[in-house]
């Protein structure tokens, strides 16, 4: 029977992962091909993130091509790995096959609205957050002996997780709090254990930084930019709207059971994981900011729906079998709204622009305000350094468009592609126009025609 589940969940996975749409996130693709062309970490590539993820797509995709179908593949493999460890830690915590299958049951079905169909930071980042998890759990709730490994096993995995994005700081210092309030700790233990394995994952990614001849630049935009600039920066805060809050609430119904019977310490950790996990998802709110927050609240509530459903088996079970049909059919909903659309960001259009830029004749080109995909796609290799998304919350930053500026002044690019700006102008996505530089191309260049909506500018 437990054979014939798993097999039924890979093919569930399988089905959906091919079938609905998948998010082709650009980044997963056209950084691993930068960086494999000649670009350099954060000195030529510009990018607020640690580097453990790019390490492993960059090794990917050299092997496997610069496709969007390898990220689909990428996000099944994970979205498998997830669900097992669910049903894994749920086993060993709960002792309960039941328990365990119904955190399957409950990641499985809320997974791809959640947007896992599209390889991200915090899908990648899951299964080490639900490790981290566990372990915490060990450490607090379960043995009595190897205290110390469990702590260090803990800050290993939240280290990890954080040098895949940095969002998981929230659950850093929520597991710091909570291991000091707690009556078996002190604080040398847990400062010694529980950080010992993020400052040695932070001096190995700032030793290859150093051999790279990036270190600086990393400091900057990993931790600098990152903490001190980027939240607050121009156009990049997205907060959710009641809409967004009202989608999430729907699923937050298996929460309320927790919030019977007497309060404890376990549901103090248990809450503030999963608090700590949601924050993740601000200040740029995305709903697929949200797996590791989604995985951990699939493995902690089925014991505490159990439990309440107890006393007044009937009743309450009339209650959450009409939960779940309508779990279903918005689930149900959505799936059949994504059926079989092309990949986002990876349309036939895209393609098509491509081939028409390839047979432009020359590689000497530069997008702006448009599809960078087209560079793997089509082959070619940007000359101007750094490497910058046209978003406000980069290139508003202290003198990057002046870098930007010098490359092009340096490189001289053959052709320029812009994609249209959306109206009104502002700070968001397709709306920001960067002054310095479209003043730049508007001296130097002259429109020489259209790719589909794009205008193609020609050198001077």
């Amino acid at each position: 029977m437990k054979f014939l589940i798993w097999v039924l969940v890979v093919i569930y996975f399988t089905l959906l992962i091919f079938l609905t749409q998948h998010t082709g996130w650009i980044e997963m693709v056209v950084y691993p091909y930068l960086l494999n062309h000649g670009f350099t970490y954060y000195k030529d590539l510009i990018m607020p993130y640690p580097p453990l993820l790019l390490w492993v797509l960059q090794s990917v995709e050299k092997v496997f091509g610069y496709s969007p179908m390898v990220l689909i593949v990428l996000s099944l493999l994970l979205g498998l790995l997830n669900t097992w460890l669910i049903y894994f830690f749920s086993l060993k915590i709960w002792k309960s096959n039941k328990l365990a299958l119904s955190s399957v049951f409950i990641y499985s079905l809320w997974f791809f609205f959640f947007e896992g169909n599209g390889l991200w930071f915090e899908l990648f980042q899951t299964p080490f957050i639900l490790a981290a998890f566990y372990f915490l759990y060990d450490y607090f709730f379960m043995s009595e002996k190897e205290q110390v490994k469990k702590l260090f096993l803990a800050g290993l995995f939240l280290g990890i997780a954080f040098f895949i994005k940095q969002n998981v700081v929230w659950l850093m210092i929520l597991s710091f709090g909570l291991c000091l309030i707690y009556k078996r700790a002190n604080l040398i233990k847990v400062v010694t254990w529980l950080a010992l394995p993020f400052l040695g994952l932070l001096v190995l990614t700032s030793a290859v930084a150093y051999l790279g001849g990036y270190l600086n630049e990393y400091w900057q935009w990993a931790f600098n930019y990152s903490f001190l600039y980027f939240p607050t920066s121009p156009g990049h805060n997205a907060y959710p709207t009641l809409a967004d809050l009202s989608r999430v609430a729907i699923v937050l119904v298996c929460l309320l059971p927790m919030l019977f019977g007497k309060f404890s310490f376990k549901k103090l950790f248990l809450l503030l994981f999963l608090l700590g996990a949601f924050m993740s998802a601000l200040p740029r709110w995305g709903l697929f900011h949200l797996q590791p927050f989604l995985a951990v609240l699939a493995l902690v509530t089925p014991e505490y729906i159990g439990q309440w459903l107890g006393k007044k088996p009937v009743i309450k079970g009339v209650l959450v079998v009409g939960v779940l049909l309508i779990w279903i059919a918005i689930v149900t909903r959505q799936d059949l709204r994504m059926f079989n659309k092309p990949i986002r960001f990876f349309e036939p259009q895209i393609y098509s622009q491509a081939m028409q830029i390839s047979n432009l004749g020359t590689d000497s080109i530069y997008i702006l305000n448009g599809s960078d995909q087209i560079y793997p796609i089509s082959g070619t290799v940007p000359k101007v350094k750094p490497y910058v998304q046209n978003f406000a919350w980069y290139l508003e930053y202290d003198g990057l468009q002046d870098q930007v500026i010098s490359s092009l002044q340096s490189v001289k690019p053959k052709l320029i592609i812009v994609s249209p700006f959306q109206e009104p102008a502002g700070f968001g996505i397709g709306h920001y126009r960067p002054q310095k530089i479209l003043e730049y191309v508007n001296q130097n260049y002259q429109v020489k025609g259209l790719i589909d909506s794009n205008v193609v500018w020609e050198k001077k």
